[in-house]
């Protein structure tokens, strides 16, 4: 699992055309917990981090069956390490969080409550990590970004580095797809919601580019052809 965690986490961020050789020294998690089970919260909520740590602690679940060969496990590893990266490296070097806070801040829960009872269909990791018709029609990515501003960030630069670009367009789609009702009234109300959902969920991707691009020097949707062939490729060799 760690040689995973360096190959398809680490390594994908050396490479010289991502962040180059030098880009993660001084910038890695200090400690590093492995735990043999999964990381459900109080609200049964499976956690890709320890809220209760900081950013400079990583830890590394399912460790005990963990599969390199196994698709949806690879998935959900490789969700969590690059939502602690993302994490640290936003500790690390700073984004202007109150603008961030602005696009979606009427939206976050605090906790997993809000959310427990629609990822309570969820089996497979895709399934609780992915990217998310109900999240994308409220402007998310994903289940989980619905927590705070922090973990709504740490989730676009997580989902999108394991997510094919296709994959993403088509949550874009979904999020300014409006439902549909008979009624004309609430034909419209789906209306308006889809756009404001669209419009979030774009500001904030832009946003995210951006940052990425201006504070980390690296092109994010490079970078993430690059880390899903990586891990594709990975998943293949064993």
């Amino acid at each position: 699992i760690l040689e995973a965690v360096r190959e398809l986490g680490l390594e994908t961020y050396r490479l010289k055309e991502v962040g180059g050789a030098d880009f993660l020294l001084g910038r890695l998690p200090i400690k590093l917990y492995l735990y043999g089970g999964g990381n459900p919260d109080e609200n049964g909520v499976e956690r890709l981090n320890n809220p209760q740590l900081t950013a400079a602690e990583m830890c590394l679940y399912n460790v005990n069956d963990f599969n390199p060969g196994d698709a949806d496990k690879m998935f959900v590893l490789m969700r969590s390490v690059h939502h602690q990266l993302a994490k640290r490296l936003m500790q690390l070097i700073a984004y202007d969080r109150d603008k961030f806070f602005t696009i979606s801040g009427h939206r976050y829960t605090g906790s997993t409550e809000l959310i427990a009872a629609q990822l309570g269909y969820a089996s497979t990791g895709k399934e609780k990590f992915g990217l998310d018709a109900y999240a994308n029609k409220r402007g998310f990515y994903t289940m989980l970004s619905f927590l705070s501003a922090e973990d709504d960030f740490a989730e676009i630069i997580s989902a999108t580095l394991t997510s094919t670009p296709k994959e993403v367009y088509d949550a874009t789609v979904t999020a300014k797809t409006p439902d549909t009702d008979v009624d004309p009234e609430v034909n419209a109300r789906y209306a308006k919601e889809a756009e404001q959902a669209y419009k979030e969920f774009t500001e904030k991707q832009a946003f995210v580019n951006e940052y990425v691009q201006k504070s980390w020097h690296i092109n994010l949707k490079q970078m993430q052809v690059i880390s899903v062939r990586r891990i594709n490729a990975y998943i293949k060799q064993h």
